[in-house]
């Protein structure tokens, strides 16, 4: 045995963003589920636009797990990719809020946002995420 092993633990809000962004996944998949459930459920208006927003609803599932993968992996890239995924967070949440929707559902994204911008750009996180030569982002 050469000693401890080499790869540090993971800063709590690089965690926190993990979690944050995996809840984000699976709700999307939730939601994939459910326009999945009505269309088979009700006749939908137009066939064509409902499984296009399921297509659409299953790739943001997607990226949401390519998130979490990149963040476990300490990704460089995940950092801008993340706060763009936010920023689309808070305009659904503004398009709930402003509609008939449930109103809590508008706050939770907003809520589940702003946590993953301020763990995405705590320095902890960002020290953690490194480029593909290992060198720190602020390195550079």
């Amino acid at each position: 045995m050469n000693g401890p092993a080499t790869t540090p633990t993971r800063p709590a809000p690089l965690r926190l963003l993990a979690g944050v962004l995996a809840l984000e996944a699976l709700a999307v998949l939730g939601a994939a589920v459910l326009l999945v459930v009505e269309v088979l459920v009700d006749v939908p208006n137009s066939l064509v636009a409902s499984i296009a927003l399921i297509a659409l609803t299953v790739l943001a599932f997607a990226l949401g797990v390519v998130l979490v993968i990149g963040v476990w992996q300490r990704r460089a890239w995940v950092r801008g990719a993340t706060i763009t995924w936010q920023v689309l967070q808070i305009g659904a949440a503004w398009v709930i809020l402003q509609g008939d929707m449930a109103a809590w559902i508008g706050w939770v994204l907003v809520v589940l946002a702003v946590i993953a911008i301020v763990c995405v750009l705590h320095p902890a996180t960002r020290g953690a995420l490194r480029d593909r030569d290992g060198r720190e982002l602020d390195a550079r």
